[in-house]
This record gives structure tokens, C-alpha cells and sequence, in this order.
């Protein structure tokens, strides 16, 4: 076995000088021809005969080697501290984690518990807090949420919290209630404020709305956050509104009316029908009406009303032409004008019917 040692000069009282070979002592190294040195901080040693600063081991898990210290054994970490391999220092226990006396590598906090900064014991989640593995503080249930009391540690939040019903929002610190949804604003499921969601003009929303209702056809809205039916407004005479949620009302154009809260407008001619995209009154199919110059028209808009169109009567021996309405012989008619020689003219439809050629 290598043995280390260092010659210690010891001086007399006559200064004649005596040398002497000693072990290096524990807690220090010593250099050839050098005094002993202390082991560094982090380091330790518990035996003789230190030749280099390596010698000296870490300091070991739960104890700290401070510095300008003759460090053998360590100073055991106190309870809320660590001190990992190689400190020379005791540190803070970590947020999340606890320490009791003598802690190297702390454990973490277990769940239903939490332990901030210099833990020595983990401390219990209770009421209205949830406290998952690791916590370093309690957490309280999400915006939206309600919290749930129950038997057991409070871990997770799926146990401990609750969604807020369709209505209702949740926003008080301790998040121990879910409060009903004020009148102008609605509240889907999981709402954290009560005014994130104003109703939108054209909508009404009663207290405790989850979703907007709608201002029913022939009316309209004009308020931002309204609270009732009331505050939707019934479209004056000679206008409508065909929607819902509608927020002005379309006038009726000069060939029809309308008697108010109307979500349609009647034509002033008979035999018509009101166009809401364009706002006018067109003959019902079927029927025609001749304008000032006596042209037949269908499709204009006019307050004129219309008539039925009645087609006379085809003999036996006749075929009526569908985009005509006359009645011709079949003989008479020229497929060649309508189509190839490879269609026919179809008595019953009164039409020109092509072969589809291979």
C-alpha cells in the first residue's frame, strides 16, 4: 500500500529547526513539501494520508463540507434543506418537493399535498383547492369551474371541480359557486365571466341565457346586450323582415304592402307571388298579365292583377307544342327546324325527343 506523507517542520525555542514525517491528517491533502491544506469545499475526508485535492471524496447525500472548515464527516442538512453530493452549502429545499433533516435528493410532494419553498413536511390540499403530485402551491379549479367537496386527498382536478351548467358562469376566487348568467349576455357551459359573451344585435338574452334567442321574423333588433322579447321592435307598415335575428327591416316595393310586424309582404295584384330576394310581385305560374301596351308579360313586377292562362282545346288529330301552348297537326310540324333526323316529336309531352347517339 502507497503511503503519502509531508515533512512538518516544528521550530525550537533555540530556532534550530527539527524535521519530522507524519501522516497527512484527515480533512486535509498534503503536497509534497508542502503544510497540509484543507480539503476544498464539497469535499471530506474521513482518514490519514491525503496526497491531492482528489483524495478528498464528495461530500456525501444529506451532509454539507463548507468551506475553510476541516471537513471529516460533514454537517448533517437540517430539516427544509438539502444537500445533494458535493455541497458545501445547505440550499433551500425545491418548491414541489420536502425535505426532513439529512436530505441528499428530496422527494417530491405526493398528491392531495403541497409543499412550497423549504418544505420539511408536505401540507394537505384541502377545500376548495386540488393539489396534483409535485404541487409547490394549492391550485384552485379553472374559470368556468365549481368546486366539489368529497371524501379522499383532492388530487385531480376531474374530481374536484365541475363544469358550470349552460347559464351559469364562474369566476369567485375560491370558485366555491357557479353564479347565474346575467340579462344582455349568455353563457355556454364553462363560462369564467358573466360579460364575455354580450348578445349580439338582433338577439335577445333573458338572465341565465346559455345562447342567444332570436328576434322572430317581421321584427327586428337594434340593441347590443338586450335582455328581453321586448326589445325587439315590430317592422312599421310597408316593410318586413323574412328572418330571424334580423336587425333592420326591407321595404315592400311599389307593387305590395304590408300591415306591420309582417315577415312577408302581400302583392296589391291577384294571382301573384312577392320575390323576396328582389321585392317584387310576379304572376303565379300559370298565369299571365298584359302590360299598358297589351304584351302579355309573367315575369315583370306590376300591381296589376293577373289571369289564368287557358289554352284551347287541340283535336284529336292535333299535338299542343309545349313552348307555344298551339295546337298543330303532327304531320305539319318540321323536325328538321327542331332537331336531327335523329330525334321524333312526342305527341304526349308535345316536345322534340333526340336519340342519344352511341
Amino acid at each position: 500500500m502507497i503511503r503519502y506523507s509531508v515533512v512538518i517542520r516544528i521550530f525550537l525555542p533555540t530556532g534550530m529547526a527539527d524535521y519530522s514525517t507524519y501522516l497527512c491528517p484527515p480533512g486535509f491533502y498534503c503536497l509534497s513539501g508542502a503544510d497540509p491544506i484543507l480539503c476544498p469545499a464539497g469535499r471530506m475526508r474521513d482518514s490519514a494520508g491525503a496526497a491531492t485535492y482528489t483524495d478528498c471524496q464528495l461530500c456525501r447525500a444529506g451532509y454539507y463540507c463548507p468551506n475553510d472548515t476541516i471537513n471529516t464527516q460533514g454537517i448533517p442538512c437540517r430539516a427544509t434543506f438539502e444537500c445533494p453530493t458535493g455541497a458545501s452549502i445547505e440550499s433551500d429545499c425545491r418548491p414541489g418537493h420536502y425535505c426532513p433533516p439529512v436530505t441528499g435528493v428530496p422527494p417530491i410532494c405526493p398528491p392531495g399535498y403541497y409543499c412550497p419553498n423549504a418544505t420539511e413536511t408536505p401540507i394537505l390540499c384541502v377545500y376548495p383547492f386540488y393539489c396534483p403530485e409535485g404541487s409547490n402551491m394549492t391550485l384552485a379549479c379553472d374559470l368556468g369551474y365549481q368546486a366539489l367537496t368529497h371524501a379522499g386527498i383532492r388530487y385531480d382536478k376531474g374530481i374536484s371541480c365541475r363544469i358550470c351548467p349552460p347559464g351559469y358562469f364562474g369566476n369567485s376566487t375560491d370558485r366555491a359557486t357557479c353564479e347565474l348568467c346575467p340579462a344582455g349576455f349568455y353563457c355556454p357551459a364553462g363560462t369564467g365571466h358573466g360579460n364575455t359573451n354580450p348578445c349580439p344585435i338582433g338577439t335577445y338574452c333573458p338572465i341565465g341565457s346559455d345562447h342567444p334567442t332570436n328576434c322572430p321574423a317581421g321584427y327586428r333588433g337594434e340593441k347590443l346586450r338586450a335582455e328581453s322579447y321586448y326589445d325587439c321592435h315590430g317592422c312599421p307598415a310597408g316593410t318586413y323582415s323574412d328572418t330571424e335575428a334580423a336587425t333592420h327591416c326591407k321595404p315592400c316595393g311599389s307593387s305590395s304592402y304590408s300591415t306591420g310586424n309582417s315577415s312577408i309582404c302581400t302583392c296589391m295584384g291577384k294571382y301573384r307571388s312577392f320575390q323576396k330576394s328582389v321585392g317584387s310581385c310576379v304572376c303565379l305560374s300559370g298565369y299571365i298579365y298584359y302590360d299598358e301596351t297589351d304584351t302579355q308579360q309573367t315575369e315583370e313586377n306590376s300591381d296589376e292583377d293577373c289571369q289564368q292562362i287557358v289554352d284551347t282545346r287541340c283535336s284529336e288529330y292535333e299535338v299542343r307544342l309545349s313552348s307555344t301552348r298551339q295546337c298543330v297537326l303532327k304531320e305539319s310540324v318540321n323536325c328538321n327546324a327542331g332537331c336531327d333526323s335523329s330525334g321524333y316529336l312526342d305527341v304526349e309531352l308535345g316536345v322534340y325527343v333526340l336519340y342519344l347517339l352511341p
